[in-house]
């Protein structure tokens, strides 16, 4: 009877270690898609846009040195940040608020990020010029109820 109790709490344990293990690697995959991965963001309401402060940072090239400058535009929709490296603008993150979904969009010349929650819409554009950080430029489309006119 011992040898019966004490086998199935050997087995028990393993089965309980083998499906502790493939969650652990579940939930680190999908962690990991989740950093790399464009992310869903919030809902759409008046936004208020303020741009972070810039931080320099030198990266060596041919016989020059070309600045990368690093700014985040925060709203009620969600959040995203920036990076400018001469005029070329990358995304380096965005987050969306609880309730919205965030998706990058083509934009030639900046990086495009469309902030939706329901009807409700946050376009945010970031562009580079050449010695400042990104430029954001927000469009707020709200639903009014009303026609597409």
């Amino acid at each position: 009877m011992k040898r019966w109790i004490w086998g199935g709490a050997a087995t028990w344990i393993g089965v309980v270690a083998a499906g502790s293990t493939i969650a652990w690697f579940a939930i680190d995959s999908a962690g990991r898609q989740v950093t790399t991965a464009p992310v869903p963001t919030a809902p759409r309401t008046s936004v208020a846009p303020s741009a972070a402060p810039s931080r320099p940072a030198a990266s060596p090239t041919t016989g020059s040195t070309i600045r990368t400058r690093v700014g985040s535009w925060n709203g009620s929709a969600g959040s995203m940040t920036v990076s400018c490296t001469g005029r070329r603008a990358r995304l380096t993150g965005a987050t969306p608020a609880d309730g919205w979904l965030a998706e990058r969009t083509g934009d030639s010349g900046g990086v495009r990020v469309r902030f939706e929650r329901g009807e409700s819409e946050v376009i945010v554009r970031a562009t580079c010029t050449t010695d400042n950080g990104p430029v954001f430029d927000v469009e707020n489309r709200a639903d009014d109820g009303g026609s597409d006119d």
